[in-house]
């Protein structure tokens, strides 16, 4: 597979701790090796996304698909 998996997690909390982090994305990091498909995995506060502008926001709020 040449393809990939762009995923955004937003998380409605106060802060996001390197734990937190990490326990989002280890399981995906096992779903990544089994199904040989790289997962490229951002983690953002919801409250942090909603106050910034970026061509990579921009993008995603026009083009992502909520899951």
């Amino acid at each position: 597979h040449d393809s990939d998996i762009d995923l955004l997690i937003l998380l409605d909390e106060q802060e996001l701790t390197p734990e937190t982090e990490f326990a989002l994305r280890r399981p995906l990091s096992e779903l990544e090796a089994q199904v040989g498909v790289a997962i490229n995995t951002l983690v953002v506060l919801k409250r942090v996304w909603e106050s910034i502008t970026t061509p990579l926001s921009v993008n995603i709020n026009r083009e992502g698909i909520v899951l």
